[in-house]
């Protein structure tokens, strides 16, 4: 667990620890981001590479949202594995943590502190804040809110991540997520600002198999480049990927392509106008997505 350090310098500190006071200190721990919970299915960031586009196209909606949190999580983890600067009886803080966040332009130091606070309810919010130097000045990056059912929000602030480094990285990132009873089922929305409510990109992850995205996709035979949205799952044998694309006239197209295990594309199908080859019946998954997923 990435407590571990935390709790075992605790337990050096000379008095016997309580099983009470473990639990507290995991308790705040857990409320932050970490990879554990948001980071995106190892299967699609290692997998295949085959001629299939809509594998292509999940392994590299993957690497976007890694990439997008990578610096978060750092942040995150950068705070779990010290110990705190103050604790009460309803908050921890940190003060200052170096941190190595590796981002798109390269791999960046600077400082984070944080807060989490547990509030009456059982919720735990919690606050990260980040400068270059030690001594500030300082800028907002996170905000969120763990409830005790262990699901969540969080705001990752990219445009304040863009002043920290100076460079403009525009618009925010809005995180949903809850614990299903054996893996996290993550939803994440990049907004172009911070007062916008239509995204322009999403995101979705179940545990460690299935992600969605939204993109422009080419999968009617005329080759036209439409925006849609597709769920796509890894198993032993090969993949899927279902999904639907709108075209200017309003009209909703569905699709779904199927792979082996080396990503060689075995199936495409869908709606009339789709891109048509293969046998479906040779496909490893079942279809992902049912009536009540499509708009």
């Amino acid at each position: 667990m990435r407590t571990i350090p935390l709790l075992m310098a605790l337990a050096g500190c000379g008095a016997p620890i309580s099983n009470s006071l473990f639990y507290a200190e995991a308790a705040y721990l857990d409320a932050l981001p970490t990879s554990a919970r948001f980071a995106p299915p190892q299967a699609f960031l290692d997998g295949p590479e085959g001629d299939d586009p809509l594998l292509a196209g999940a392994e590299r909606a993957a690497t976007d949202l890694q990439n997008l949190l990578g610096p978060m999580d750092a942040c995150s983890e950068a705070l779990v594995s010290a110990a705190p600067d103050e604790r009460g009886d309803t908050y921890r803080t940190w003060d200052r943590v170096p941190v190595l966040v590796p981002t798109q332009q390269g791999t960046f130091e600077w400082w984070v502190r944080g807060t989490v606070v547990r509030e009456p309810s059982g919720a735990y919010t919690w606050t990260i804040d980040g400068a270059i130097s030690r001594i500030g000045p300082w800028v907002e990056l996170a905000t969120g809110r763990h409830e005790s059912s262990d699901a969540g929000q969080v705001r990752w602030r990219l445009d304040d991540l863009g002043a920290l480094l100076g460079t403009a990285i525009p618009g925010v990132v809005d995180l949903q997520y809850t614990w299903t009873g054996a893996e996290y089922s993550v939803q994440a929305m990049h907004l172009p600002d911070t007062l916008a409510t239509d995204p322009d990109r999403y995101w979705a992850v179940q545990g460690d198999q299935i992600v969605s995205w939204t993109d422009l996709f080419q999968v009617t035979a005329d080759g036209a480049t439409l925006p849609g949205l597709a769920v796509a799952g890894l198993g032993d044998h090969g993949g899927r990927a279902d999904g639907y694309v709108w075209r200017a006239d309003d009209s909703r197209v569905i699709f779904g392509h199927c792979w082996n295990a080396d990503g060689q594309n075995t199936w495409a199908g869908g709606d009339a106008g789709t891109v048509q080859s293969g046998d479906e019946g040779a496909c490893s998954l079942d279809p992902l997505l049912t009536a009540d997923d499509l708009p």
